[in-house]
């Protein structure tokens, strides 16, 4: 029997083979886990473009509504700076914030802003945001319940002031945990302005947070508020006020801010003549444009049995009324 000897090349290259076979069978599961990996990854960016892109293109105006910046543009320039003297605490000045509801210069803020145990400020003035000029204004009313810490205060000088877009009719009607957005003067004019001095141009604050609770007279956010923010708008994604900044809780750092409603506002009978547009001093008929051919409430549907104030008035977006 001839026994045949292997080639050195043969058993060479059987060597290689094995050797390649095993790295193979070594390294095959982590080719499959980086494999699997690299679909993954690739499967979510496209999905995630898909949702993006439909967002995007789904409803617009709906996405355009809920930044930050569109409201603060609809509404910045009604807010104002307010500095009143009123003796005794405030007798050299103190300051808080207020926000424009008709565009002849009628102003709501807090009532501590103007009155302090009992005593009414003697001096009242006002700095439009993005303006420079202070303009005299004088107190109208105040709230008479404990908990409606509301006043009305009224701007000298010639019509067309800025207004807010607008008034929701029953306050919060949002659930907790919204989004909400304040404009104001928080710690006043300490704060950085467009200038120095009396003729510094006058910048708002614009402070982000939620609603965190919601009780029948209050609401409670968690945005930031301090010393001038009284009588901040508080506003929803519609960019409609839904209640006026009046305090906060002590020792907190500004975090925990209180709300008065704006179904307050409502209680205020100035404040709802002149919104509705009409008032002894400007009857209905001649904001409706009608004549005794034309009968106002035919067009308005006023009368003098039925005052414009009690009317119901346009809603804009989520139970709000329209002031321009």
């Amino acid at each position: 029997m001839i026994q045949l000897k292997a080639h050195p090349a043969s058993r060479s290259q059987r060597t290689r083979e094995f050797l390649v076979s095993l790295v193979h069978a070594q390294t095959r599961p982590l080719k499959l886990a980086v494999t699997g990996a690299l679909a993954a990854v690739l499967m979510l960016g496209v999905t995630g473009w898909a949702y993006v892109r439909d967002i995007a293109g789904a409803d617009a105006e709906l996405w355009r509504e809920v930044t930050a910046a569109a409201i603060r543009k609809a509404n910045d320039d009604a807010v104002v700076l307010i500095e009143t003297q009123i003796p005794g605490a405030c007798a050299r000045g103190c300051e808080g914030t207020g926000f424009g509801v008709s565009e002849d210069g009628l102003i709501v803020t807090n009532r501590h802003v103007v009155v302090q145990s009992g005593v009414h400020a003697t001096s009242i003035r006002v700095k439009f945001a993005n303006t420079r000029v202070w303009i005299p204004a004088s107190l109208v009313r105040v709230a008479t319940a404990e908990n409606v810490d509301l006043a009305l205060i009224q701007a000298s000088g010639p019509p067309r002031f800025p207004a807010v877009v607008g008034i929701a009719a029953k306050g919060a009607d949002l659930p907790a945990g919204s989004a909400v957005i304040t404009i104001g003067f928080p710690l006043g004019s300490s704060l950085p302005m467009d200038g120095t001095g009396l003729a510094a141009i006058a910048r708002t604050t614009v402070t982000t947070g939620a609603i965190a609770k919601v009780l029948p007279h209050m609401i409670q956010i968690d945005a930031y508020a301090d010393h001038g923010s009284s009588g901040s708008p508080v506003l929803d994604r519609h960019g409609h006020v839904i209640g006026v900044v009046s305090g906060g809780a002590r020792h907190e750092q500004g975090k925990i801010v209180y709300v008065v409603p704006a179904s307050g506002i409502w209680t205020l009978g100035e404040a709802s003549d002149r919104v509705a547009g009409c008032s002894s001093a400007r009857p209905c008929d001649r904001v409706a444009g009608c004549s005794s051919a034309r009968p106002c409430d035919r067009v308005a549907g006023c009368s003098s049995a039925r005052p414009c104030a009690e009317l119901p008035r346009r809603t804009l977006g989520n139970s709000a009324i329209a002031l321009r």
